[in-house]
C-alpha cells in the first residue's frame, strides 16, 4: 500500500475521533474534553501535509505543520465580517477555530510535536512510483 494511502487513511480515522471528541465531550474525563479536539486537529494538521508531501523529511513536514497551525491560530486575531461568517458555520470552525486563546499556545506546541512519534508506524521507504 503506497505511503499517500497510508497518510489519507489515518487522517480520516483521526477526523472521524476528532469529531466524536466534540460530540461525546460531556461523556469524557475532563482532561480529555479538554485537549482531545486540539490533539487530534493538529495530528490530522500534520497527516494531511504528510499526505501532500509524502517523501520529504519527517521534520519538514513537521515545520510546516506547525506553520500552518500557528497560522489558523494568529488567523483568529484577525475579525472581518466575512471570516466571521466562515467560522460560525460547523466546517469553517473546525478548520479555521472560535476564538484565539493565549493559554492554548504552548500546550499546542507541545501537542503539534506529538505525530512525529506516529512515524515509526508508517513504512520506512516510500515506493517509488507514488
Amino acid at each position: 500500500m503506497p505511503i499517500r494511502l497510508y497518510y489519507l487513511l489515518s487522517a480520516i480515522a483521526v477526523l472521524l475521533a476528532g469529531l466524536a471528541s466534540r460530540r461525546y465531550r460531556e461523556d469524557m474525563p475532563r482532561f480529555l474534553a479538554e485537549y482531545a479536539g486540539d490533539t487530534l486537529w493538529a495530528l490530522m494538521l500534520f497527516l494531511v501535509v504528510s499526505f501532500v508531501l509524502a517523501g520529504r523529511p519527517i521534520l519538514q513536514r513537521c515545520g510546516i505543520s506547525l506553520a500552518l497551525a500557528f497560522a489558523v491560530e494568529v488567523s483568529q486575531l484577525y475579525h472581518a465580517p466575512w471570516i466571521d461568517r466562515i467560522r460560525s458555520t460547523t466546517l469553517g470552525g473546525l478548520v479555521l477555530g472560535f476564538g484565539f486563546l493565549w493559554s492554548e499556545q504552548k500546550g499546542g506546541r507541545v501537542r503539534r510535536r506529538k505525530p512525529t512519534h506516529l512515524e515509526p508506524f508508517f513504512p520506512p521507504k516510500l515506493p517509488t512510483s507514488q
